[in-house]
């Protein structure tokens, strides 16, 4: 019988949430050619920058209406 098989080389494993350490020389992420201007290694550190904020404020605000029932319903 043929069977397929699959290279161990090509089968890598993802980090959750993107926090693997990344290598220089992996797929070339550095060097690839973009299509569109704006989606460089800037780009993608201001859209973690933007995100982190978000989380920020989603948590402060959610503590924010928290406490404003809290001190409705005493």
């Amino acid at each position: 019988m043929n069977r397929i098989r699959f290279a161990a080389s090509s089968v890598r494993p993802t980090h959750m949430f993107g926090l693997g350490k990344k290598r220089s020389g992996e797929d070339g992420e550095e060097h690839r050619y973009y299509l569109l201007p704006g989606m460089g290694r800037s780009n993608r550190r201001r859209h973690k920058m933007i995100f982190m904020w978000s989380l920020i404020a989603g948590v402060g605000g959610s503590a924010l209406i928290g406490l404003v029932l809290w001190l409705v319903n005493r």
